[in-house]
């Protein structure tokens, strides 16, 4: 972090530092670098690091294998760790509590830790996304160019997650 705060050239922020330091407003590149790898050192990254892996993975893929069971029957190329499992249906079933229990407990201690409803926000956000791709009467999974912006939606609200998580400034649009 030293490295940046003193305008070298570093792995963190070589292509600000190539273009003349700053890249946008408020802040640079090379400050953003500096305050992610400060934030590295805290228990709420974690948490956070924790959520965007495995419970919001479950969360999108498995309600994902919940709605297309019979589609995912028929394609030859699941079943396999590149394109996901072939779940049966008992499987399926046991999804739902998995995904609360997942996602609900590090929820729960990172708005203990960080006192940050804020954060809640936008995972609803993100959950709201996955039940309008994936659910009937909406499913836009399946109805053309729609499925583009509900995914778009539900990116940005795990980037605005992860931002509030380490009070990291928001991208500007």
């Amino acid at each position: 972090a030293e490295r940046i705060r003193q305008g070298k050239p570093s792995q963190v922020a070589p292509i600000a530092h190539r273009h003349g330091g700053t890249m946008g407003s408020p802040c640079s590149w090379q400050e953003l670098g500096s305050t992610q790898i400060a934030s590295l050192q805290t228990f709420p990254f974690y948490i956070g690091l924790l959520s965007c892996t495995l419970p919001f993975n479950l969360l999108m893929f498995g309600m994902n294998d919940m709605v297309d069971f019979d589609v995912d029957q028929l394609h030859a190329r699941k079943g396999n760790y590149t394109w996901g499992a072939r779940a049966s249906k008992l499987e399926l079933a046991q999804l739902p509590l998995l995904m609360v229990i997942s996602n609900l407990c590090p929820m729960v201690i990172l708005v203990a830790a960080t006192g940050h409803l804020s954060s809640l926000i936008w995972v609803l956000g993100f959950l709201l996304c996955n039940i309008i791709y994936n659910l009937p009467p909406m499913a836009v999974a399946r109805k053309g160019p729609w499925e583009f912006p509900c995914m778009l939606f539900g990116i940005s609200c795990i980037t605005m997650f992860s931002c509030d998580v380490n009070n990291v400034p928001t991208p500007s649009i």
